[in-house]
């Protein structure tokens, strides 16, 4: 279910919860959003409309894996609260195997990010989520 989420929320398939109009929409939802959370070595996070961390897309997704998180990896929460819509790239060593992992990507832009200069692990100039692009492995 985090992976349709995902995918469906990037390639704007997936209706959410546009806090600012107070609405249900469908639409591209990552795009233009910025990456609020960076930590060297650690992660970058995302997804949170208002850019703060706080809001989410109102999607309610089970908890279905807490697996290791190698550099690479794409996670994100899920649980009883409204969640599904913040996710991060893990730069470092990842956190606790206490969150729903889902994918994994390159990291060379990603470490790039995480490299920028942070006020309270917030980049102090915004850094933005132009567009996510979703690619399937070819088969084996």
């Amino acid at each position: 279910m985090s992976v349709a989420n995902f995918i469906g929320l990037a390639r704007g398939t997936r209706p959410f919860y546009d806090s600012r109009l107070n609405t249900w929409k469908i639409g591209r939802f990552y795009d233009g959003l910025i990456w609020h959370r960076v930590i060297p070595d650690f992660v970058i996070q995302g997804g949170d409309p208002l850019g703060t961390g706080s809001r989410r897309a109102r999607l309610r997704l089970p908890e279905e894996n807490h697996v290791a998180e190698p550099k690479g990896t794409l996670a994100m929460a899920a649980g009883s609260a409204p969640s599904g819509s913040q996710f991060y790239i893990v730069v470092g060593t990842g956190p606790a195997s206490d969150y729903n992992v889902f994918g994994t990507c390159t990291t060379e832009t990603a470490v790039a990010i995480a490299a920028v200069e942070t006020k309270n692990e917030k980049p102090k100039v915004a850094v933005h989520m132009q567009k996510i692009e979703i690619a399937r492995c070819p088969a084996k």
